[in-house]
C-alpha cells in the first residue's frame, strides 16, 4: 500500500489523509491513524449519477432484497415486475448511489433505495456501468 500517515498530531486528528492503492481504484483513508477503505470512487460515482440523470426514467427490476422488504411493508411485487428510477442521488459513502423508485401502482410512501437493490434491464445502455458500480460497492462494503 502506498501512502503516508499524517505526521503532525493536529493533522492526524483533524484532517483525513487519502492514498490510492496499487490498482488506482481503491482509495484509503486514514482517520486517527486508522486505515479505512473508501467504499466508492467519488469521481466514478458522480459520473454514473450524471449519466443516469441524463437517462431518466430508467427501467429496472427489484432485487430479491427489495422484494422481501416490500413484502414486510405489505406490498406484493414480483422480481420480474418493472419499476422506474425517477431520480438519482449520491449519498456519499454511507448511502452510495440511491434512487427514487416508482412502483407500477400507487403507494402511500415514496421509496428511495440503494442502486445495489435494483437490477437494470438487459438492454439499457448504462447496464454495464451500473453492474460494475454495484459489484465494486458490495465488494468494498464487505471489506469494511
Amino acid at each position: 500500500m502506498e501512502g503516508k500517515r499524517a505526521e503532525s498530531h493536529s493533522l492526524r486528528y483533524h484532517y483525513p489523509f487519502r492514498s490510492r492503492g496499487k490498482d488506482e481504484r481503491t482509495v484509503f483513508l486514514f482517520i486517527n491513524s486508522t486505515l479505512c477503505i473508501m467504499i466508492d470512487n467519488y469521481q466514478e460515482a458522480m459520473r454514473l449519477v450524471d449519466a443516469m440523470k441524463d437517462c431518466l426514467p430508467i427501467p429496472v427490476y427489484p432485487a430479491k432484497s427489495f422484494v422481501q422488504y416490500l413484502k414486510q411493508e405489505n406490498i406484493k411485487i414480483k422480481s420480474d415486475q418493472r419499476l422506474e428510477i425517477t431520480d438519482v442521488l449520491y449519498l456519499e459513502d454511507l448511502g452510495g448511489i440511491s434512487c427514487s423508485v416508482k412502483l407500477p401502482f400507487k403507494t402511500e410512501k415514496d421509496y428511495v433505495i440503494s442502486i445495489t437493490h435494483l437490477v437494470p434491464m438487459a438492454n439499457h445502455p448504462l447496464r454495464k456501468d451500473i453492474k460494475t458500480y454495484q459489484i465494486n460497492r458490495v465488494r468494498n462494503l464487505a471489506k469494511q
